[in-house]
């Protein structure tokens, strides 16, 4: 975002400030876009696609009991139902949660403070604008301190898609069933580590 507040708003929307705005923005663009030019994984031919329908075409391939991905092998059947139910139940909890609560929980209190008798001076609203900028970093997950979890949350994400990847090779015959096993497998633990290093 390439902003120049003009006087007296740059006392209150710095240059600190923007990069915190910059910040959330791009942020939620990639949470929105599931964007993966970050990452190392082939998304549907190198198409960016959103995380939640990939999921959503998952669950096209894996509706129909007549047809699983895993006719000879039912226990890897279960663990891909199970996983994908777990990866659309974390992805939009994480979806839901971003603009619901880790930004009109913090920005709509502090739209609903702003009368004329709030703040004494413009250098106390902009301290307090400052502070909750930073609240909604915290919530998103995206200060430095943080990076551990923001860490696990992206990667959350990359196994969600490579699943998704995983299945489609499955569908189209480009992988066999006890090929395709041990990656399920693979990815289904460490969805759940990286999940619950996330939770707690």
């Amino acid at each position: 975002m390439d902003y120049k507040p003009p006087p007296p708003l740059d006392v209150i929307i710095t240059p600190d400030v923007l990069s915190k705005y910059q910040r959330i923005f791009t942020f939620i663009l990639r949470l929105l876009r599931g964007e993966t030019s970050y990452l190392n994984v082939r998304v549907f031919r190198s198409k960016p696609c959103v995380v939640q329908n990939a999921l959503a075409a998952l669950f096209r391939m894996t509706r129909r009991r007549e047809s699983p991905l895993f006719p000879t092998l039912t226990s890897s059947n279960n663990t891909l139902l199970r996983f994908r139910f777990l990866a659309q139940s974390f992805i939009a909890a994480v979806t839901s949660h971003i603009p619901d609560v880790a930004v009109r929980g913090n920005v709509d209190p502090f739209l609903a403070r702003l009368t004329p008798d709030t703040f004494t001076d413009v250098f106390e609203l902009a301290d307090a604008h400052s502070s909750v900028m930073d609240d909604v970093l915290s919530a998103c997950l995206l200060r430095s301190s943080q990076r551990t979890a923001g860490d696990a949350l992206r990667r959350c994400m990359e196994l969600a898609i490579e699943l998704c990847i995983l299945a489609g090779d499955r569908r189209r015959g480009r992988i066999e069933e006890y090929a395709a096993t041990p990656l399920l497998e693979n990815l289904h633990a460490s969805f759940v580590e990286k999940m619950n290093i996330l939770v707690s």
